[in-house]
């Protein structure tokens, strides 16, 4: 009885050791190593132009001198994307000088086929801010803007012909403030 014991443990043995030989040899089979090719990650620039300008821009072309009630400026300004990627701008703004006379006046802006910024191609344009009274209140948000593409901004502004005589050699001035991001 002592060999057949003997014969089982053989055989068990010999079984453990071919599963034993046979992970191994799937292991080696089905594993494989080798380097990964290395992948730089870098960021995209945004640039911004104003008139083809990058920086600060003095819109001169945008003045609030003389008005009497009933007085309207259109002025043109051009915005650019020179950048590598789209990018979406917005735009606030900040007034200064006599708060009832910036109050006063409406503002308005509308996009344009071109520089030409009259009443007609204001009127015909794509407004993106409405004709309101506050020159702190225009704003613009979410304009799209693919690489290399120019937009044709058209602003109106306008004191009303209701304006009180009171404001009269008054002055005021607005900061408008582009901002853009991918």
């Amino acid at each position: 009885m002592k060999l057949f014991a003997f014969k089982e443990i053989r055989w068990l043995l010999a079984a453990v050791l071919v599963v034993a030989v046979g992970t191994a040899a799937a292991v080696v089979f089905f594993t494989s190593g080798g380097p990964a090719n290395s992948i730089a990650f870098s960021t995209a620039s945004v640039t911004l132009t104003l008139n083809n300008q990058t920086g600060q821009l003095a819109f001169t072309s945008l003045s609030f001198e003389n008005m009497k009630p009933g007085s309207e400026v259109y002025a043109p300004l051009v915005i650019g994307n020179t950048g590598p990627t789209p990018l979406t701008y917005g735009m606030s703004s900040i007034e200064s000088g006599n708060g009832m006379f910036a109050d006063a006046l409406s503002i308005g802006i509308a996009v344009v086929k071109d520089t030409s910024c009259t009443s007609g191609a204001y009127h015909g344009g794509t407004s993106v801010y409405t004709d309101a009274v506050g020159l702190s209140k225009a704003t613009i948000s979410g304009r799209s803007l693919p690489p290399g593409a120019r937009e044709y901004l058209c602003f109106h502004v306008q004191l009303p012909s209701s304006a009180p005589n009171d404001l009269n050699s008054e002055s005021a001035a607005a900061t408008f403030n582009f901002t853009a991001q991918q």
